[in-house]
């Protein structure tokens, strides 16, 4: 990482949050502009409403930021995750006549549910996925596509400046480039939006290791998606399945 960027990535950390909230001060949500601190910071379940932008054959032709294999196992396991946990989710493409129908590892997921399909390269201009959200009644709005840089940037950056509680799944989004990708991530950041990756959020929706409704699906999650981890799993178990040999 050269000086110019570590100083720009400095600046955006430092005043980031401030610009998020003079944008949502703008656009009239003084309480959205409100700092959220404690346990509010976190996103939940309950409140959270999941956008899956563009993962179409076209855009993963130019995938450069990502290994394609990784970025289509993420965005996977982030729609598998929001069904475990109840969390609606919308699913949007651009042009799929020509960039191709949105991964089936994700469309099996919520089979026959609508691809809302755009013509607009911003989605939160498209009037369609806007009212799909908002019927949701959630304001936590976590959003993952392809590209990062565009198909991605566009709507959080303008949901964010309309006060939505905006998280960015990065590892389950990707770029032309490692740049492209990079620097979206951080005018996001100075937008006032969070970044997560796909377990973490996982991970953060569960919270609570009791919480025993939604476990088995974080463990198949974990054994489907998480590779090394999901194998330490399955090793653990074979070891707590094993008799131990008693002295003779």
């Amino acid at each position: 990482m050269d000086v110019k960027f570590r100083v720009q990535t400095r600046h955006f950390r430092e005043h980031g949050g401030e610009v998020g909230r003079a944008e949502s001060k703008r656009h009239g949500n003084p309480e959205a502009a409100a700092k959220i601190a404690g346990l509010d910071s976190l996103l939940r379940p309950e409140d959270s409403v999941l956008v899956l932008i563009d993962h179409q054959p076209y855009q993963l032709t130019n995938l450069n930021s990502h290994d394609p294999h990784m970025a289509v196992n993420n965005a996977t396991g982030l729609a598998k995750a929001a069904k475990a946990f109840s969390v609606p989710t919308i699913l949007t493409s651009v042009l799929a006549d020509r960039g191709g129908l949105i991964f089936p590892q994700i469309t099996d997921v919520f089979p026959g549910q609508e691809v809302i399909d755009r013509m607009l390269i911003n989605t939160w201009e498209d009037q369609k996925v806007v009212d799909a959200v908002k019927k949701t009644g959630r304001k936590q709005l976590i959003i993952a596509g392809l590209f990062t840089e565009i198909c991605v940037a566009m709507p959080a950056i303008q949901a964010a400046g309309e006060g939505w509680h905006v998280t960015v799944i990065t590892d389950a989004c990707g770029g032309v480039s490692v740049e492209a990708h990079e620097v979206a991530i951080q005018r996001m950041i100075a937008a006032g939006c969070n970044m997560m990756t796909w377990m973490a959020l996982a991970c953060e929706w569960q919270r609570d290791y009791t919480r025993a409704e939604t476990l088995p699906a974080l463990i198949e999650l974990l054994k489907d998606h998480m590779a090394g981890s999901g194998m330490a799993y399955l090793w653990e178990q074979q070891l707590l399945n094993t008799p131990v040999p008693s002295e003779g």
